[in-house]
């Protein structure tokens, strides 16, 4: 029994430092911020989404339709908003636990693939304001995300980053 429990802790460990590796602390940081981001804006479109609307400055849809405006109730006026404020709680979370987890291999690699998400949405939020299907205010979670896309990927390109 000793010596199975010696070869199971000694198991552990070989799979435990083979598993982790120093995190990359640029990365990490806007890893954090990201989170820190989402977490703020996910619970102000779900309780009070006309902040953001200000905010921004984007025009309140419901307020262009008169009729529909005056016989929709007051819940269901920002529903879409509410919505998307749960979706980026919750990645906010995620995004949250993985800066917190990022000495996991398998967490950095998705932190490295949010990267290329970010870089490719606000790519795309720019497309939709130069199209006019999203208002100029936009542009500021754009240049957010590609300036902090690029800032990961030239860590990443860093000889010394371990990302």
């Amino acid at each position: 029994p000793n010596e199975s429990t010696r070869l199971l802790k000694k198991l552990i460990d070989l799979v435990d430092n083979t598993m982790r590796a120093p995190p990359d602390a640029l990365v990490t940081s806007l890893h954090y911020g990201v989170a820190l981001e989402y977490l703020v804006l996910g619970p102000i479109l779900i309780f009070k989404p006309e902040i953001i609307l200000n905010v921004f400055k984007f025009s309140d849809v419901t307020s262009t339709n008169n009729e529909q405006n005056d016989e929709e109730p007051n819940y269901a006026k920002y529903q879409w908003l509410r919505i998307m404020g749960v979706f980026l709680t919750v990645l906010g979370v995620h995004h949250f636990m993985e800066a917190r987890n990022v000495d996991f291999i398998g967490s950095k690699k998705l932190i490295k693939y949010s990267t290329y998400f970010r870089l490719i949405s606000s790519i795309v939020f720019a497309w939709l304001v130069k199209q006019g299907y999203a208002e100029k205010p936009l542009l500021i979670q754009s240049f957010i995300d590609f300036a902090s896309s690029i800032l990961a990927f030239r860590a990443s390109s860093d000889p010394k980053s371990k990302l």
